[in-house]
């Protein structure tokens, strides 16, 4: 991911070419990886699929796309579907609304108007109770930012606190990636006006 960035490149010591073909390698063995449902599988295309990766490999590729990599549109736009079904998924447990919002703010990232599954997630998240930790609090005021509903989205982010800790059963999440995505959801909030 870093070799996305060009001051990553300058400071590791690797050459664009090279920082180029870690990401062209990266592409091409993450659509090597992809499932019949069009995520991605945890080490082949044979294996069983982890929505968390399906979601941050997606998340990869549409910054690989926008700094200028070839993505194939077949391999692409079949993740997107994947995420949709994500996004649609009515479990309400923490990690799966977790999950859904990490889509939706994916699908509202690639131009998708995600209103309506943002309004299922917000009806979900009352009807059962739920208990913020933050993640889906960031994503759903990115999201909304994303669709121009300023006043929404300002009213989460007011709420986000900017560190968490997490419990051992969230493979792939600790505090400091809950701090890296709180400082990227609110970096792109300041530098790009969503």
């Amino acid at each position: 991911y870093p070799y996305l960035y060009p001051d990553f490149v300058k400071i590791s010591g690797k050459t664009p070419e090279e920082a180029k073909d870690f990401v062209n390698s990266t592409i091409s063995i993450l659509q090597s990886r992809q499932l019949s449902n069009g995520g991605i599988g945890f080490w082949t295309s044979a294996s069983q699929e982890d929505r968390f990766i399906s979601l941050y490999c997606a998340e990869f590729l549409m910054d690989a796309k926008n700094a200028g990599y070839y993505v194939s549109s077949t391999f692409f736009d079949s993740l997107m579907s994947s995420l949709y079904t994500i996004a649609t998924n009515s479990k309400t447990d923490e990690y799966s609304i977790y999950l859904r919002s990490y889509a939706i703010y994916l699908l509202t990232k690639n131009e998708n108007v995600t209103t309506s599954l943002i309004e299922s997630l917000e009806s979900d998240k009352t009807r059962s109770n739920f208990s913020s930790h933050d993640y889906e609090t960031l994503y759903l005021a990115a999201s909304y930012k994303m669709l121009k509903q300023d006043k929404k989205a300002d009213e989460l982010i007011a709420k986000a606190v900017p560190s968490r800790n997490f419990d051992s059963s969230w493979i792939y999440h600790c505090g400091l990636h809950y701090v890296s995505t709180y400082v990227d959801i609110r970096s792109e909030e300041h530098t790009s006006e969503l």
